[in-house]
């Protein structure tokens, strides 16, 4: 798990071998590299690095319009629309091929867009050429309103701080305004050439993962539900009768082989209820699991809308026979509402009384 791959011949051949190669430099220093030989080779580390210590972002958030496709759906009409098999149209083919590629490691997709809503739908539903779907897409506001303010919307509908949005949209100057009041969100800075979309994004860092686990895999699947828990809580009048009424059914497990990664994932990527921020590797963990002193738990829950998977962590230090200290108590934002926190809190009265 603590082995990282890095293909320099790939890194380098996007320069070019006789630009990262340097004769002088070896006679004078020693070193194969010329000075952009060197650069090319700390940027490429400090993107494993940071990744190491920095969580993935969670959301990818998608203009339409020249982004999705070329042209105005609006103005040009549902098939005259640049998408399809010859010229810049398979370039936005295969940039929606690589949108699926990263769909596929968790990524959860947004649609924020200045279109009438049903002129967008069309192009999902008629366009033969379209490779995403409906189904794809998470969450979306399509509108004429202006783009941070719906982005805002799109963090509040999804419980997910800012912070974790990448925003791709063709257009500058709505990238400026994101920019200018969202400075939270990561704006891509996205080139005037479309061909070279496909592969940017397959590749753009902040959106790989070293780690894919199985609650990355349901990710899109368990944001649908905790909408639909949303709207029916919102729907109810009596919360707490409507919480019995969904069958939540919490568990604890141990810590081992098998959700380790899933532990290390939520340390490196929970926020909002992370009560003590902690950062821990899976090399901490293992650590802290073989101390006699500390107890590690990892908290699944399913309910009638499915199964959540591993939704938190918790961290109990014994001090002595008479005090304990929790250490880490974290939990992902896809299951608030639920009171899991006060269950959880329980669990860790009764392990400590036992």
């Amino acid at each position: 798990k603590n082995l990282y791959e890095l293909n320099l011949n790939n890194e380098f051949a996007k320069a070019g071998t006789d630009n990262v190669y340097d004769d002088r430099n070896w006679y004078l220093l020693r070193c194969r590299l010329s000075m952009l030989g060197i650069r090319i080779l700390a940027e490429s580390f400090y993107n494993i690095i940071y990744r190491i210590y920095n969580a993935a972002s969670k959301v990818l958030i998608l203009d339409c319009d020249n982004t999705l496709w070329g042209g105005v759906v609006g103005e040009e009409g549902l098939n005259k629309i640049l998408l399809g098999q010859d010229g810049i149209g398979k370039a936005y083919v295969d940039f929606q091929i690589s949108i699926k590629k990263i769909l596929k490691q968790g990524v959860i997709l947004c649609l924020c867009s200045k279109n009438n809503e049903k002129d967008v739908w069309d192009v999902f539903l008629k366009n033969k050429n379209m490779i995403l779907k409906k189904k794809d897409i998470t969450f979306s506001k399509i509108n004429w309103n202006n783009k941070a303010d719906n982005i805002l919307a799109i963090s509040k509908h999804l419980n997910l701080g800012l912070n974790s949005f990448v925003f791709w949209d063709d257009n500058a100057m709505e990238r400026n305004i994101v920019k200018k009041n969202l400075p939270q969100v990561e704006v891509v800075n996205v080139p005037d050439d479309v061909s070279i979309w496909p592969n940017m994004l397959t590749n753009y860092y902040s959106l790989q993962k070293f780690n894919i686990t199985k609650d990355d895999l349901n990710k899109r699947k368990q944001y649908e539900q905790m909408s639909n828990f949303k709207i029916k809580k919102f729907e109810a009048y009596d919360e707490i009768k409507y919480l019995k009424s969904i069958k939540l059914k919490p568990k604890l497990y141990k810590i081992n082989s098998s959700n380790i990664s899933r532990a290390e994932q939520l340390c490196m990527k929970t926020n909002q209820f992370n009560l003590r921020n902690k950062r821990l590797t899976q090399s901490d963990i293992i650590r802290l699991n073989k101390n006699k002193n500390y107890s590690i738990f990892i908290v699944g829950l399913n309910d009638i809308f499915g199964d959540h998977g591993l939704v938190g962590l918790l961290i109990i230090k014994k001090i002595h026979k008479e005090i304990y200290f929790i250490e880490n108590f974290l939990m992902s934002c896809r299951v608030f509402g639920r009171n899991l926190e006060s269950w959880m809190l329980s669990k860790i009265i009764e392990i400590v009384k036992k």
